[in-house]
């Protein structure tokens, strides 16, 4: 989790959770987009109730789920598994539209 708040450098970086329950362990706003971020142990995380909350409750254009594997890969619209070894690749695009 401290790799990602160190290299997420926009306008507004904070843990999110609402009222209903929804959450991510990381929400970056940059401007009107809203890019969501979720830590999970398992080397190949499904796509779960709780992550389609957050999408719709937190209104996010983007959910990244940050695993333990080696593949990138599509959960759903808007949801995709990314590993550990390629959230830099990840946060470039979002650090680029600050600078």
């Amino acid at each position: 989790m401290k790799l990602v708040k160190c290299r997420a450098t926009t306008s507004a970086t904070r843990d999110s959770c609402t009222h209903t329950g929804a959450k991510v362990d990381l929400l970056i706003v940059d401007g009107t987009r809203r890019h969501g971020f979720e830590v999970k142990r398992s080397e190949s995380p499904r796509l779960t109730r709780s992550m389609r909350s957050a999408m719709d409750t937190l209104k996010l254009d983007q959910l990244d789920v940050v695993h333990a594997g080696t593949t990138s890969y599509q959960l759903a619209p808007g949801v995709r598994a990314v590993p550990l070894a390629e959230l830099a690749d990840v946060l470039r695009p979002v650090r680029a539209s600050v600078e």
